[in-house]
């Protein structure tokens, strides 16, 4: 799907909630107009997304929120243009330390931002995860992330990103890209890096466009991480009805942390599935815009997509169709796939947040949320759909809506994020249009600290509605997920945001918030050690390759931006 289609599907949902929000009539079971034609609007109560989550009162509440900073500060350009921070982390031995990805849309590069004090300031590393060959990350693709997280054993940071350069032919689409894993045991100071799918130099049918890589999960059960990466691929040169031009839904895997990768799987290759059609059964698999979505745990990995006709089959009309989901027990060799929903139309993209608690059941649980309307409601306004497994992703709970609001006032609600705390509360985010109106959204949030039994009212994060009348994304082109930090004491919050920008610059920060539940705990020594190490380890590589750019200029195609980290006391210090 492109940017276009993307844009397209995000200003009928918003006309759509506009209209109901303005008209004051509940509209459900009735109809609305939208550029001449005159659809139905679903009742949500019934359809196939099922009922609203059980809304209560959590284990802790949150007691504050603090006001948004600017996390992208360091950058001084006027006509900068961030994507959303979509993946974020906080340090699990420090819960001080959060990191997050994100990537600069006018230069292509993509950047680890970090912060020492819980959220309350950020900067940026100056060694770029990307090797200095493969310096661009970006990709063309909205809706979807561009880059993403997770943590491993013994502190290890795991960041996984398109490369390419120039040389190779840009980011056309139509050019061959590679996907990169870049490895830290010291916060992002350093990185090592691999190529775990390398297309470099591949000519006419062979030409090879991986990405965007749009899922990461790291196994830590074993003797060894086990690093999965997801990502689509592309072959633009290949002719028309060849296997290649089908859904290529790959999945590389490392046994070894990152170190080696095989070769990568095309989960499309396990799928075996139909949907019958007014009677008549039709083959489908994942689809390929922007997929996978993947989480990992004790030897399991789950990845979600939506679904399309497969390969040489056409379905009549345009019917919703069902989110897919694919397991493996056997470190991405071979794959189970199924249904995951009902028939479901995703008018947003693919966006899916993932992730695993130890909440809810023995084995714990596997949740994905994602945006969807009910079957054919092409027009219907999204709302924030979530299942879950404790069965290790064998099967799934029919969907709930996290959305607390009117469902019949059809706001638009998209993007999902999901991640969870070490004492296994579960974070949901997502873009929402409830308070606002135009162009403009705010982040929702809700949580829950049972499993996904139940779940806290939203939460509004944003102090003011985001334009996406400004910056790069213009025209509600929005791009990119936010991205949530989850630690016991607090989740940490990051999003696209053109409150700093106008007509002439478009400059497109990330902005941050913290929703706190706990004060965070008085710094110990060994805190503290680390911290001083992320600061002086951080001076010392900015340094090192400042010198290293001004006298061979290393990355002549890509900024670099020397740290300014701040020890500073983070907000709500017990």
């Amino acid at each position: 799907m492109s940017d276009r289609m993307v844009r397209a599907w995000v200003v009928a949902a918003s006309v759509a909630g506009l209209l109901a929000a303005s008209s004051g009539v509940a509209l459900a079971g009735g109809v609305s107009s939208l550029g001449g034609q005159t659809t139905p609007n679903p009742d949500l109560s019934q359809a196939s997304l099922g009922k609203q989550a059980t809304f209560a009162a959590q284990q802790l509440g949150v007691q504050r929120i603090t006001a948004p900073v600017q996390m992208t500060k360091d950058d001084p350009v006027p006509s900068r243009g961030f994507t959303g921070p979509s993946f974020m982390l906080a340090d699990p031995a420090n819960p001080r330390i959060i990191v997050a990805a994100t990537a600069e849309l006018r230069t292509r590069v993509c950047y680890l931002m970090r912060s020492v004090d819980a959220g309350h300031t950020w900067h940026f590393l100056v060694d770029v995860p990307a090797p200095a060959d493969y310096p661009f990350c970006t990709s063309s693709t909205a809706g979807v992330p561009l880059v993403n997280l997770a943590w491993g054993r013994n502190h290890t940071l795991y960041y996984a990103l398109d490369g390419y350069s120039n040389a190779d032919g840009g980011d056309s689409g139509k050019a061959d890209s590679s996907v990169i894993l870049a490895k830290s045991t010291d916060l992002g100071n350093t990185w090592t890096r691999t190529i775990a799918d390398n297309n470099r130099g591949k000519t006419g049918a062979a030409v090879t466009h991986d990405g965007p890589v749009t899922g990461l999960a790291v196994d830590t059960s074993g003797p060894q991480d086990v690093v999965y990466v997801g990502y689509s691929q592309e072959f633009p040169n290949a002719p028309m009805g060849s296997p290649q031009t089908g859904d290529n839904v790959m999945v590389s895997v490392s046994t070894n942390g990152g170190a080696t990768f095989a070769p990568p799987v095309n989960l499309n290759t396990f799928a075996h599935l139909t949907q019958t059609i007014s009677g008549t059964p039709y083959a489908i698999d994942m689809s390929g815009f922007g997929t996978p979505y993947l989480a990992a745990h004790n030897g399991v990995v789950i990845a979600v997509a939506g679904s399309n006709a497969a390969l040489g089959v056409t379905i009549p009309g345009s019917p919703g169709m069902p989110m897919l989901v694919a397991r493996s027990t056997d470190h991405g060799q071979n794959w189970t796939m199924s249904t995951l929903s009902g028939p479901v139309v995703t008018p947003t993209g693919a966006q899916t947040g993932m992730g695993w608690t130890p909440l809810g059941g023995p084995n714990g649980t596997f949740m994905a949320a994602y945006a969807a309307t009910p079957d054919e409601q092409v027009y219907a306004a999204p709302v924030i759909a979530l299942q879950k497994s404790t069965d290790l992703g064998k099967t799934w709970s029919s969907p709930v809506v996290l959305d607390d609001n009117d469902l019949s006032q059809l706001y638009t609600s998209f993007f999902p994020q999901l991640n969870v705390a070490p004492n296994g509360r579960v974070d949901v985010i997502w873009w929402d249009n409830r308070r606002s109106s135009g162009y403009s959204y705010d982040i929702e949030y809700t949580y829950s600290s049972d499993g996904g039994a139940t779940w806290s009212h939203n939460v509004r994060i944003t102090d003011q509605p985001n334009s996406f009348g400004l910056g790069i994304s213009y025209n509600s082109d929005v791009r990119q997920p936010p991205g949530v930090a989850s630690a016991n004491q607090y989740a940490a919050f990051g999003w696209t945001d053109t409150r700093l920008s106008n007509t002439q610059t478009q400059a497109q920060d990330d902005f941050g918030a913290v929703a706190q539940f706990t004060p965070l705990p008085a710094a110990n020594s060994h805190h503290f050690l680390l911290i001083l190490a992320a600061i002086f380890g951080g001076l010392l590589v900015a340094g090192v390759i400042l010198v290293v750019l001004l006298l061979i200029r290393r990355r002549p195609e890509g900024p670099s931006r020397p740290p300014e980290v701040e020890a500073r006391e983070p907000v709500g210090v017990g």
